[in-house]
């Protein structure tokens, strides 16, 4: 198996395990978040899992694609754990008793995921173009 396919898979495991983490500190304020049966469990993983892939896909750019300057490496990771986080973030506003610092941890949360995420499969497989070479 290529190396850019082992970064996405270990990456998408990661993801899986963020999203069951944040599920159980929800989980914690509300124990009907572990019923597989009803939306809001989904509604989490579902928002949170695909931090992980996203983080894996975009592992070989080391070089923003517009700007063309070299960002940090984990930026990245920061970057797409906050874009994917904002639709549960605005979520929260359905509950009549949230407020800001609600929004504001799920935002949060979700880049930590991505950074963790971006750190972790940077580590074990590196980044860049490298990760496209064919190994046969």
């Amino acid at each position: 198996m290529e190396t850019y396919a082992k970064r996405v898979l270990l990456a998408l495991g990661l993801g899986i395990l963020f999203a069951l983490i944040d599920i159980t500190f929800v989980g914690r304020q509300d124990a009907s978040v572990w019923n597989i049966h009803e939306p809001f469990f989904w509604y989490v993983f579902l928002s949170r899992a695909p931090i992980g892939f996203f983080v894996g896909l975009v592992g070989v750019v080391t070089k923003h694609p517009i700007l063309k300057f070299v960002h940090m490496r984990y930026l990245r990771g920061i970057g797409v754990g906050t874009l994917l986080s904002l639709g549960l973030a605005v979520s929260v506003f359905y509950e009549s008793t949230s407020t800001w610092d609600t929004f504001w941890l799920v935002v949060l949360s979700g880049a930590f995921y991505g950074l963790a995420v971006d750190a972790i499969t940077t580590w074990v497989f590196g980044d860049g173009k490298k990760l496209l070479v064919y190994e046969s």
